[in-house]
């Protein structure tokens, strides 16, 4: 099957996107001691740098354009806006509060806790806001996270759950065994062996993973559980799934941005591009199994899906002008809003972050 070109409304990479990766990618090294995120506003070429340092932002902004390629466009306009914060600072606050969760915290229960991509402090999902607020002012000066907190009241994440795939194997597809049917994300190289990627809450280590049909793929040969990540050991391919009828070319990995739109195409719910970022640096954990996750979190406007039960395990990410994908991650769950099975919000863990873990390389043409 050769590819065709990308659906309507998947997001294509601009010029805003290169120099936000490259901002990005100084932020976490060069400035990552005043780095707060970026926030893309991909429509109107405008990105807005938060930093704890104005002066230090506009260099490292200097910085960014000055690592693009010769005759790179340069009419994106980039807003440099003061943060209380640095994402460094927000992480160490979120792992200080985390650390507390399990306590024995008197009835509080912690579900998620996002560093703002614009350095503003902590969001905190709970079940009990209030009581939260309490708990939180009653601990040790120690043990209380240095940033500002926000409560909110809500539930757990809970997992989100094409269909007779063969060899090689897309991004994208249908997987299942005896108790539970997911998706795959992308194929990756570690070392001369292909894996596919999926959620690791979808499936066992050293379960058996099947197709729609039953027939036998593979074994999860390895998880990791901070990316909610498995790797299943088959002849993959760079290609992925964006409808149930059509596939895309993995290109690269790409880094995620406040308010930019993106795209999933979990089995469940074949596509969609109606999600934007909300926020690039969370972390949260299921009932079922327990643990914490990290990744980023994006929201289809209200009423409508962004994530349904069975796409847990898919691919996240946007086009390129070439009509290749630049992946972004990986569906893990959402709220439930009251309804297990249908999400308005997605989180992921993000495509770079996996790759690390296992030292791997994304399979792309």
């Amino acid at each position: 099957m050769d590819d065709g070109p990308l659906p309507d409304d998947v997001p294509i990479v601009t010029p805003a996107h290169e120099l936000a990766e490259a901002i990005t990618q100084l932020g976490e090294v060069s400035y990552s001691a005043t780095y707060a995120g970026v926030a893309l506003d991909a429509a109107a070429d405008h990105l807005t740098l938060y930093t704890k340092d104005v002066v230090r932002g506009a260099q490292q902004v200097a910085d960014a354009r000055a690592q693009q390629a010769p005759g790179t466009p340069s009419t994106t306009t980039v807003e440099v806006k003061a943060s209380k914060y640095s994402r460094t600072e927000l992480e160490a606050a979120r792992d200080t509060l985390w650390g507390q969760t399990s306590a024995g915290n008197a009835g509080v229960s912690i579900y998620v806790v996002a560093a703002s991509g614009d350095g503003s402090g902590l969001r905190v999902t709970t079940n009990d806001a209030s009581l939260a607020k309490q708990w939180l002012t009653s601990l040790d000066s120690k043990a209380q996270p240095p940033a500002d907190v926000t409560f909110e009241t809500g539930d757990a994440p809970v997992p989100a759950d094409r269909y007779a795939s063969t060899a090689p194997y897309f991004g994208g597809s249908y997987l299942r065994n005896s108790v539970t049917g997911c998706t795959s994300a992308f194929g990756i190289a570690i070392d001369s062996e292909t894996y596919l990627v999926t959620a690791a809450h979808c499936f066992a280590l050293n379960t058996g993973v099947w197709n729609g049909k039953k027939v036998g793929i593979g074994y999860v040969s390895a998880h990791n559980w901070i990316t909610d990540s498995a790797v299943i050991a088959v002849n993959a391919t760079w290609r992925v799934w964006v409808t149930n009828d059509q596939a895309a070319t993995n290109g690269n990995a790409g880094s995620v941005y406040l308010n930019e739109q993106i795209c999933q195409s979990g089995w469940s719910t074949s596509h969609t591009c109606n999600l934007h970022v909300v926020d690039t640096n969370v972390r949260w954990t299921f009932k079922d199994p327990p643990m914490a996750v990290e990744g980023a979190e994006a929201c289809a406007p209200s009423g409508q899906i962004g994530l349904r039960s069975g796409d847990s395990g898919g691919p996240v990410y946007v086009g390129r002008t070439d009509g290749k994908l630049t992946s972004l991650g990986l569906a893990s769950g959402g709220p439930t809003g009251g309804d297990p099975d249908r999400h308005q919000c997605m989180f992921f863990s993000l495509t770079k972050r996996i790759l690390g873990v296992y030292s791997a390389n994304l399979l792309t043409q």
